[in-house]
């Protein structure tokens, strides 16, 4: 009989929640955050590592002060785990569109200031695949959010919201938020401390709006005065009032092109440097009844990291 490699024993959790929590703990950088990715609490989150670490019988994760990095055997598995995963969802998809139960139509919202460089790939992507029953909304993040919750819409790219039940958060990148106003303007460098903004006539959305209420608490912390000259919903509006020179929107990093805004130029904040964390959001409900709903968030989250 032909020798064989004999293959080491190891007593592994069979089940794939425990993979899918390596998973988002690696990919999130943290036990808190790949929990909210996963919709469960922390303590059930970490007990799922410890288990599979404890099956593998090898440590996988370095925990620290700023979260978790993959050792070099965490690192070797995921590797080799998430192409596995990702080509399982798809059978897993594959299989219910032959059965007849992947027909239903998905829905995808997505904040203004993430759809110009999410829209077209995203639905370039669905003609191109087996499934392109794919309908992209966008408003702000706060409505993002109840049509979530009320099940109008299946997938959110959006600003991290509260903590819900029946919702999973995926943290995608945290990006700076930048002024912006004309070209022309006496600024030149490349950023400007967050106190300049003291009395500038500011362009920004209402109050429901995420990015204003995250300038507004640094603004509080700071005792920085906003002046708030124009309250406008809407992203190409805001701009269109920038050109003409009434005064300064705030938008996150890489939602102006420079070629899309010839007359605009854009100042980092500092001091201190002010973020917004994009998250995709998804109804548990919607990844029930549609198969297809968590590997669209999953090629969402690869387009956007």
């Amino acid at each position: 009989m032909p020798a064989t490699t004999p293959v080491r024993s190891v007593n592994q959790p069979a089940e794939l929640r425990h993979l899918r929590c390596f998973i988002s703990a690696v990919e999130c950088g943290s036990m808190s955050r790949g929990a909210l990715a996963c919709d469960m609490s922390q303590p059930t989150f970490s007990t799922r590592i410890q288990q599979l670490e404890q099956g593998l019988g090898v440590r996988l994760l370095h925990r620290n002060g700023r979260g978790v990095v993959c050792t070099s055997a965490g690192q070797r598995l995921y590797e080799r785990l998430k192409p596995v995963v990702a080509a399982l969802d798809t059978a897993l998809v594959e299989a219910a569109a032959a059965d007849g139960k992947e027909h239903g139509e998905i829905v995808v919202g997505i904040v203004p200031t993430a759809a110009g460089r999410l829209s077209i790939p995203l639905m370039d992507t669905a003609s191109r695949s087996d499934h392109p029953q794919l309908r992209v909304v966008e408003s702000f993040s706060g409505h993002l959010q109840a049509w979530l919750a009320q099940g109008d819409i299946d997938i959110a790219v959006c600003s991290a919201l509260p903590r819900q039940r029946g919702i999973r958060q995926l943290p995608l990148r945290s990006e700076p938020l930048q002024l912006v106003g004309l070209r022309q303007d006496a600024k030149t460098t490349a950023s400007t401390p967050f106190a300049t903004l003291q009395g500038v006539p500011l362009v920004l959305g209402s109050r429901m709006h995420a990015i204003r209420q995250i300038i507004q608490r640094v603004a509080s912390r700071r005792g920085v005065t906003l002046n708030v000259a124009y309250e406008i919903d809407g992203l190409e509006a805001q701009l269109r009032f920038v050109l003409q020179g009434l005064g300064y929107a705030i938008l996150p990093e890489g939602t102006l092109q420079p070629d899309a805004a010839p007359g605009l130029q854009c100042w980092t904040l500092t001091e201190p440097v002010v973020r917004r964390q994009l998250v995709v959001a998804v109804a548990r409900d919607a990844e029930a009844t549609k198969p297809a709903v968590r590997v669209v968030a999953s090629r969402i989250a690869e387009m956007l990291r």
